[in-house]
């Protein structure tokens, strides 16, 4: 995980860290965090004294916005609020006058979750980025008001990627502003090995509706050519995807390995399409097929693998008319008796992830675009490139406009 990655490097550096969590501390896949954060010595608040997260749902999101604000206004020391696309979070920091920066896998965009659409944090000095409107109604006093677009801000602001600026650099005209670093994953070793294997990881947020399904429809095409395959299922589901691969011997299924280890032996990896997901491709140079659903993040990864001819998608989609009327009515009835309506309406094209994951095995070429993508990923500073960032604009208080080492930027 970059994030734990970028903290253990600034404690390392001389600088205290706390990690607080923004959303529900104990729900999965939080349990996790938990104990890989206080592993590697982090300090961990699990107060839930801010819930600073964005959805349909987050009615507390005003108040926890304006007592975070608060909190950071009683320090009498000087700190750096660094952020995981967390709309709560930026516009706290920014109105008690705190620098802040948003830092993760990706260069993480004010992602409009509910409604499949994403912006680019990449705002230029002085602004702040669009946030969904319903979020900006449920914003403190001071924040921006229902309807309008975006705000001049004075508090100095940083973002950070850990992708290839070409991921955001499409071709649109659209401008990334100089405060947005592209900083890869480093010089870590390449140990790329033989590509023979089909992944499919499921994560914590792969649609979970047709997971079963999607690997019903695998079966048959592991079997016919003897795929090596590995099925990465989450904590605590195993049994439903044993029971459909069990007489296939060429299948593995295990909760969880390391997703270094996982990616550098795919020959194809199926997966979400969000940020994490697309890092450890192109990092490890694996073809990618996305299978993303609602989720800001899977929608926007997707598209872009797909410019980038490194992977195809096959987006999950949902009965016409429903999409909707579905979401208002998960939010006012038990998840139990939601869950098979949910099962009945969620749709995977089955032809076209077959065509497209073929297309895939058989192409090439591909592999030779994922190689230069994984060079890319190596080229620039990764995490100890990000902690000098952070700590200039601790520092200097001010936007960070300039790299300051030449292997800043990838």
């Amino acid at each position: 995980m970059s994030f734990v990655r970028m903290a253990r490097e600034l404690m390392d550096r001389g600088h205290a860290v706390e990690w607080v969590f923004s959303r529900t501390p104990y729900d999965i896949p939080y349990r996790e965090v938990m104990s890989v954060m206080r592993r590697h010595g982090i300090q961990v608040d699990t107060s839930e004294r801010f819930y600073l997260s964005v959805a349909e749902h987050d009615e507390d999101l005003g108040a926890s916005t304006a007592a975070f604000r608060s909190y950071l206004s009683s320090r009498d020391d000087d700190c750096l609020v660094v952020d995981r696309n967390c709309v709560g979070a930026g516009f706290a920091a920014h109105a008690a006058r705190v620098p802040w920066a948003v830092v993760g896998t990706d260069g993480r965009e004010w992602t409009h979750q509910w409604f499949g659409l994403n912006r680019k944090l990449v705002p230029t000095p002085g602004t702040v980025p669009e946030v969904a409107s319903l979020a900006s109604s449920l914003c403190h006093e001071g924040f921006p008001a229902p309807g309008r677009r975006s705000f001049v801000a004075t508090s100095p602001f940083l973002n950070i990627s850990f992708l290839p600026r070409a991921l955001y650099d499409d071709g649109t005209g659209e401008s990334i502003p100089a405060c947005s670093h592209f900083l890869g994953a480093g010089p870590v070793p390449d140990t790329l090995k033989s590509r023979d294997k089909l992944l499919i990881t499921f994560g914590n947020t792969f649609a979970f509706p047709v997971r079963l399904r999607l690997l019903r429809l695998l079966r048959p095409l592991i079997i016919s050519r003897s795929i090596p395959t590995l099925v990465l299922t989450g904590r605590g589901h195993t049994e439903p995807y044993r029971d459909i691969l069990r007489d296939v011997p060429s299948a593995t299924i295990a909760e969880w390995m390391p997703y270094d280890e996982a990616f550098r032996e795919a020959r194809v990896v199926i997966g979400h399409g969000g940020n994490a997901y697309i890092w450890h491709g192109l990092l490890a140079g694996s073809p990618m097929l996305a299978v993303p659903w609602y989720q800001g993040d899977q929608h926007y990864g997707s598209l872009q693998l797909q410019r980038l001819q490194v992977g195809n998608a096959v987006p999950v989609s949902m009965l016409p008319g429903l999409s909707r009327a579905w979401r208002q009515l998960c939010m006012r009835i038990p998840s139990r008796i939601t869950k098979r309506m949910a099962n009945a309406s969620y749709r995977l094209n089955g032809t076209r992830l077959l065509d497209q994951l073929q297309e895939l095995l058989a192409d090439d070429a591909v592999l030779e675009t994922c190689s230069n993508y994984s060079s890319l990923m190596r080229s620039g500073g990764g995490v100890e490139a990000g902690a000098s960032l952070l700590e200039r604009l601790a520092r200097e208080k001010a936007h960070v406009s300039t790299c300051g080492t030449a292997a800043c930027c990838c």
